[in-house]
């Protein structure tokens, strides 16, 4: 598809808007809590890449590249105005169980552990919160992560290793 939109295909740029914008947007959300900053930002990074589609570099992954973009969009709009606020991740731990009593059980058990969750996750730091959220959640390879925090690999094992102790540590007391 990316090379479609590098061509100028109109129905490729949506079809790639279309697929990855809820992504782009949960990851915005984590830094700032101004909604309205990061649908601009996304909508900035999507214009910018139309605008640019015929000079646009070969990709062989999407959306390690619109994270990329989005975050220094973010980010720098956020200097301008001084307004960078990190959100919490916000995980659910859902799992499909055959009777009522399991799915209430289940429900409520995962709402300790989501309160827990959170609660560790502010013992973590803002680039261990990251790492972990775009591996987790995003679901994002070790060296795409590296290109996103612009970090080199072991650091981002190392900070996603750290943290993931910490939280089970957190979690365990």
């Amino acid at each position: 598809m990316w090379n479609l939109l590098r061509e100028g295909n109109r129905k490729a740029f949506e079809w790639i808007y279309k697929r990855e914008v809820d992504a782009l947007f949960a990851y915005g959300s984590r830094f700032s809590k101004d909604e309205e900053l990061v649908e601009d930002s996304i909508h900035d990074v999507f214009v910018y890449i139309w605008q640019k589609h015929k000079s646009l570099s070969e990709l062989n992954n999407i959306r390690p590249y619109l994270l990329v973009s989005l975050r220094h969009k973010i980010l720098n709009t956020a200097k301008k105005n001084q307004k960078v606020e990190h959100k919490e991740i916000n995980d659910s731990f859902v799992s499909e169980q055959s009777s009522v009593e399991q799915k209430i059980i289940q429900s409520e058990f995962n709402l300790e552990l989501k309160d827990r969750l959170k609660v560790s996750l502010e013992i973590l730091s803002a680039r261990q919160k990251e790492a972990i959220f775009l591996r987790y959640h995003n679901g994002l390879e070790y060296d795409d992560i590296c290109d996103i925090m612009d970090i080199s690999y072991q650091s981002v094992r190392n900070l996603i290793s750290s943290g993931i102790k910490k939280l089970q540590k957190h979690i365990k007391s």
